[in-house]
Protein backbone atom coordinates (compact mmCIF):
# COMPACT_ATOMS: atom_id res chain seq x y z
CA UNK A 1 0.00 0.00 0.00
CA UNK A 2 1.17 3.21 -1.04
CA UNK A 3 1.66 5.55 2.14
CA UNK A 4 2.65 9.05 0.50
CA UNK A 5 1.13 11.52 2.23
CA UNK A 6 0.16 15.04 1.52
CA UNK A 7 1.41 17.82 4.15
CA UNK A 8 -1.47 18.44 6.75
CA UNK A 9 -3.29 22.09 6.48
CA UNK A 10 -4.08 24.22 9.31
CA UNK A 11 -7.82 23.95 8.00
CA UNK A 12 -7.98 20.16 7.64
CA UNK A 13 -11.03 18.66 10.04
CA UNK A 14 -9.26 16.20 11.52
CA UNK A 15 -5.07 16.32 11.98
CA UNK A 16 -2.90 13.25 12.67
CA UNK A 17 -3.63 11.38 15.57
CA UNK A 18 -7.54 12.59 15.95
CA UNK A 19 -9.96 10.02 17.00
CA UNK A 20 -12.98 10.61 13.84
CA UNK A 21 -16.55 8.85 15.01
CA UNK A 22 -15.31 7.22 17.86
CA UNK A 23 -13.24 4.27 15.65
CA UNK A 24 -10.90 5.82 13.12
CA UNK A 25 -7.49 7.22 13.87
CA UNK A 26 -6.35 9.30 11.28
CA UNK A 27 -2.89 7.77 9.90
CA UNK A 28 -2.59 11.25 7.74
CA UNK A 29 -4.00 13.14 4.77
CA UNK A 30 -4.00 11.16 1.24
CA UNK A 31 -5.51 14.09 -0.69
CA UNK A 32 -7.95 16.65 -0.93
CA UNK A 33 -10.47 17.76 -3.65
CA UNK A 34 -13.29 20.33 -4.16
CA UNK A 35 -15.75 18.83 -1.37
CA UNK A 36 -13.25 17.40 0.92
CA UNK A 37 -10.25 15.87 2.54
CA UNK A 38 -9.70 11.63 2.19
CA UNK A 39 -7.43 10.80 5.03
CA UNK A 40 -5.58 7.44 5.88
CA UNK A 41 -7.35 6.03 9.06
CA UNK A 42 -6.73 2.50 11.07
CA UNK A 43 -10.33 1.52 12.39
CA UNK A 44 -10.05 0.83 16.36
CA UNK A 45 -12.53 -1.58 18.20
CA UNK A 46 -13.89 -4.29 15.81
CA UNK A 47 -12.01 -4.74 12.82
CA UNK A 48 -8.97 -2.89 14.92
CA UNK A 49 -6.02 -2.42 12.72
CA UNK A 50 -8.75 -2.17 9.60
CA UNK A 51 -7.36 0.61 7.05
CA UNK A 52 -9.96 2.74 6.18
CA UNK A 53 -9.94 6.09 4.00
CA UNK A 54 -11.80 8.45 5.25
CA UNK A 55 -13.70 11.02 3.19
CA UNK A 56 -14.42 14.27 5.03
CA UNK A 57 -16.82 16.69 3.29
CA UNK A 58 -15.46 20.39 3.71
CA UNK A 59 -17.40 21.74 6.81
CA UNK A 60 -19.03 24.80 4.70
CA UNK A 61 -20.61 22.23 2.76
CA UNK A 62 -21.90 19.87 5.27
CA UNK A 63 -25.60 22.09 6.00
CA UNK A 64 -26.53 22.16 2.33
CA UNK A 65 -29.30 20.21 1.79
CA UNK A 66 -28.43 19.13 -1.45
CA UNK A 67 -24.49 18.38 -0.23
CA UNK A 68 -25.91 16.08 2.36
CA UNK A 69 -28.21 13.94 0.13
CA UNK A 70 -25.63 13.66 -2.40
CA UNK A 71 -22.89 12.07 -0.29
CA UNK A 72 -25.96 10.25 1.77
CA UNK A 73 -26.33 8.63 -1.92
CA UNK A 74 -23.18 8.04 -2.61
CA UNK A 75 -23.18 6.01 0.66
CA UNK A 76 -26.08 4.29 0.12
CA UNK A 77 -24.89 3.61 -3.79
CA UNK A 78 -21.36 2.56 -2.66
CA UNK A 79 -23.07 -0.10 0.41
CA UNK A 80 -24.88 -2.08 -2.27
CA UNK A 81 -22.43 -2.40 -5.02
CA UNK A 82 -20.41 -4.99 -4.02
CA UNK A 83 -17.55 -6.10 -6.53
CA UNK A 84 -13.82 -6.64 -6.52
CA UNK A 85 -13.58 -3.68 -8.97
CA UNK A 86 -14.89 -1.16 -7.00
CA UNK A 87 -14.17 -0.10 -3.44
CA UNK A 88 -15.77 -1.72 -0.29
CA UNK A 89 -18.07 0.95 1.52
CA UNK A 90 -17.72 0.82 5.48
CA UNK A 91 -19.64 3.59 6.79
CA UNK A 92 -21.27 6.72 7.09
CA UNK A 93 -21.67 9.44 10.24
CA UNK A 94 -21.26 12.60 10.87
CA UNK A 95 -18.49 13.30 13.18
CA UNK A 96 -18.62 17.13 15.15
CA UNK A 97 -20.53 18.31 12.42
CA UNK A 98 -18.67 16.88 9.16
CA UNK A 99 -20.01 13.93 7.21
CA UNK A 100 -17.84 11.37 6.71
CA UNK A 101 -17.88 8.32 4.20
CA UNK A 102 -15.22 5.32 5.16
CA UNK A 103 -14.33 3.38 2.68
CA UNK A 104 -11.44 -0.10 2.16
CA UNK A 105 -8.30 1.16 1.36
CA UNK A 106 -7.20 -0.23 -1.49
CA UNK A 107 -3.16 -0.97 -1.55
CA UNK A 108 -1.68 -0.44 -5.04
CA UNK A 109 -0.54 2.82 -6.75
CA UNK A 110 -2.81 5.04 -8.73
CA UNK A 111 -3.34 5.22 -12.25
CA UNK A 112 -2.24 8.95 -12.08
CA UNK A 113 0.87 7.95 -11.15
CA UNK A 114 1.17 4.13 -13.05
CA UNK A 115 0.75 7.14 -16.38
CA UNK A 116 4.04 8.52 -15.93
CA UNK A 117 6.14 5.50 -16.54
CA UNK A 118 6.32 3.65 -19.74
CA UNK A 119 3.61 0.31 -18.98
CA UNK A 120 3.75 -2.93 -21.18
CA UNK A 121 0.73 -2.88 -23.69
CA UNK A 122 -0.81 -5.86 -22.01
CA UNK A 123 -0.64 -4.35 -18.37
CA UNK A 124 -2.69 -1.33 -19.81
CA UNK A 125 -5.10 -3.86 -21.45
CA UNK A 126 -6.08 -5.61 -17.96
CA UNK A 127 -6.26 -2.43 -16.66
CA UNK A 128 -7.90 -1.13 -18.60
CA UNK A 129 -10.27 -4.54 -18.72
CA UNK A 130 -10.58 -4.44 -14.67
CA UNK A 131 -11.66 -0.30 -15.03
CA UNK A 132 -14.88 -1.58 -17.29
CA UNK A 133 -15.84 -4.44 -14.98
CA UNK A 134 -16.55 -1.76 -12.40
CA UNK A 135 -18.14 0.72 -14.72
CA UNK A 136 -20.61 -2.43 -15.54
CA UNK A 137 -21.40 -2.94 -12.39
CA UNK A 138 -22.23 0.37 -12.17
CA UNK A 139 -23.86 0.76 -14.84
CA UNK A 140 -26.06 -2.07 -14.34
CA UNK A 141 -27.44 -0.78 -10.99
CA UNK A 142 -28.42 2.43 -12.75
CA UNK A 143 -25.17 4.31 -11.42
CA UNK A 144 -22.87 6.75 -13.44
CA UNK A 145 -19.81 7.46 -11.92
CA UNK A 146 -19.63 11.49 -11.59
CA UNK A 147 -15.85 11.51 -11.09
CA UNK A 148 -13.63 8.89 -12.97
CA UNK A 149 -9.92 9.53 -13.66
CA UNK A 150 -6.64 7.96 -13.16
CA UNK A 151 -6.11 9.26 -9.71
CA UNK A 152 -9.27 7.33 -8.28
CA UNK A 153 -8.38 4.46 -9.80
CA UNK A 154 -6.09 2.00 -7.91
Amino acid sequence: MTSAFVPAESDDPAKHGDLVGEKYVIDGVLGRGASGVVFAATKQGHGHGQSVALKVIHRELCHKRQIFGRYRREASILRSLGNDHIVRFLDFFEHDGLLTIALERVAGTSLEEVMHQPVPRDEIVEIMTQVCRGLEVAHQAGVVHRDLKPANIM
